[in-house]
């Protein structure tokens, strides 16, 4: 598929998209559909098909789930720009990045996106070529944002045990915060 198919699927979404937005306050709205899952996994994408999904992204779609697994082509530079789309987000729940070599600087990009995002509950990134610095990126943004509920980062990366171990332990401070309180 690539980045130019990417562009032809963004782009089509972000039609139907703004369809629904222009007739959303009408009386009797047509039926449009709200794509709420997106697999892109594999497709040959870089920085380009990212630039678009990010687009996609910051539009506030109603996507809930994105798989972006397998796209190795990705660099720096897109994780840095999907890391972006993510701040300004407020509907994606699950993103699947695995099998990309993300590495730390990417994890670093994508962590300061969801800093402030608040629908993210489960971020996977097995097999990212992520050592302990990516790892310890992680855990920092587990500090700060409490919303993330999942995250998957083995097998595939060469995060230290004692950061694993982090990991796992703000996480069910998370899903703790997470239930609903007795009464």
């Amino acid at each position: 598929m690539g980045d130019i198919g990417i562009k032809y699927i963004t782009d089509s979404l972000q039609d139907v998209h703004n369809a629904y937005l222009s007739h959303k306050d009408e009386e009797d709205p047509p039926s449009y559909c709200q794509l709420q899952e997106l697999d892109l996994g594999d497709t040959l994408i870089g920085d380009e098909g990212i630039e678009q999904i990010s687009n996609l992204l910051e539009a506030n779609t109603s996507l809930k789930t994105l798989n972006l697994n397998g796209n190795t082509r990705i660099t720096a530079s897109g994780w840095k720009r999907l890391g972006k789309a993510l701040r300004k987000n407020t509907t994606l729940e699950t993103l699947t990045l695995d099998f990309n070599k993300t590495g730390d600087e990417g994890v670093a990009c994508i962590v300061s996106g969801l800093k402030d995002n608040q629908t993210l509950r489960v971020l996977e990134l097995e097999e990212g070529s992520i050592s302990d610095e990516g790892g310890k990126k992680l855990v920092e943004l587990l500090k700060c944002n409490t919303t993330i509920l999942d995250i998957t980062v083995s097998p595939g990366n060469a995060i230290s045990d004692k950061t694993r171990g982090e990991i796992l332990n703000y996480l069910g401070l998370n899903k703790a915060a997470a239930q609903p309180k007795s009464t």
